[in-house]
């Protein structure tokens, strides 16, 4: 063996005959082992997480772009729902207010049973998030 002198180096490289996708050899035949070979030791990848970071913004984008665009119409929308379910459960004396997804309701119901109908008839609105009811009972 030749003794390695000053800055000169020598290095040797052992390396595992390389592979073709397509091949069919016996020690490749799985994705298992093609990921266990000893070529494929030698690399690690590099994980950058800021840079996954910094590209945020951009995967965010789309959704707030939906919310700004589809926003202004869920409130009326909703309200319309609302004010149909009310008129089908017969509950003439509710008032609702609708922002953006939750709903409240106002008004002098004539008894606690009439309040217990207008909430579950805007509970089972399609799209309601919360109500919140402000309602008094007449009593006779």
């Amino acid at each position: 063996m030749k003794p390695i002198a000053g800055n000169d180096l020598v290095m040797k490289r052992i390396a595992a005959a390389s592979s073709h996708v397509d091949e069919t050899a016996g020690r490749c035949d799985s994705p298992q082992k093609r990921r266990n070979l000893t070529i494929m030791r030698d690399h690690t990848p590099y994980v950058r997480p800021l840079r996954w970071l910094v590209h945020l913004p951009l995967a965010i984008l789309p959704f707030l772009a939906a919310a700004v665009v589809e926003g202004p119409k869920l409130g009326p929308e909703i309200d319309r729902r609302v004010q149909a379910s009310l008129a089908a459960a017969g509950q003439g004396w509710a008032k609702p207010t609708v922002t953006f997804r939750d709903v409240e309701i106002r008004g002098e119901a004539p008894d606690s049973a009439a309040v217990q109908r207008a909430r579950a008839a805007v509970a089972g609105t399609e799209g309601v998030r919360r109500v919140d009811m402000h309602v008094g009972t007449i009593t006779p």
